[in-house]
């Protein structure tokens, strides 16, 4: 081949694709997403309610940890790409970090540093770790809000009600008056 063809077909054997933004957007939400941030937060706070627990010396300590990690993760979560942004315009090269705002994240984050607090005061006595991740990660209340104390959910995982007694009545009540 030669003429136009040839010049084709050598400038695209030099060419290299480049990343373009939204490619490395996509690589770097991947790496600032963990899948595992709820189990994570569960997790560690568990650990931080327990140590608050049986740390009588430095159970404040505990607490402070416990409010830096919670604090940390929604402050990163929530604000990492707005303060990209605006640091880019200062700086162009920075790379943008992409980071995807997890599900709930805000709603878990609250309940976990209430039930932290409540430990610490001594108004609420660590549970399990099963009831604890109940807790934290009941999604049905989760995106019906708003935020309650543990000693007001968890105390209803040991009672469900029984559905053959449902006031079906007052339920379509609430349900049509919205």
């Amino acid at each position: 081949a030669s003429g136009p063809a040839r010049r084709r077909h050598e400038s695209a054997a030099v060419q290299r694709p480049s990343r373009t933004p939204a490619t490395a957007r996509k690589t770097s939400a991947r790496i600032c997403t963990p899948r595992w941030l709820l189990l994570i937060s569960i997790t560690v706070n568990f650990i931080v309610a327990q140590r608050i627990l049986h740390a009588k010396q430095h159970s404040k300590n505990w607490l402070v940890l416990g409010l830096v990690f919670d604090l940390g993760v929604l402050g990163w979560f929530k604000y990492a790409n707005f303060a990209a942004s605006n640091l880019r315009s200062i700086w162009p090269e920075l790379p943008a970090p992409g980071v995807v705002l997890p599900l709930g994240i805000s709603f878990y984050t609250f309940m976990a540093l209430s039930y932290i607090i409540d430990t610490w005061r001594g108004t609420y006595e660590p549970v399990s770790l099963s009831r604890f991740a109940v807790f934290l990660s009941f999604f049905p209340h989760l995106v019906a809000g708003p935020i309650v104390r543990p000693a007001e959910l968890i105390p209803q995982f040991d009672n469900p009600p029984d559905p053959r007694e449902v006031d079906a009545t007052r339920g379509f009540a609430l349900i049509l008056g919205g």
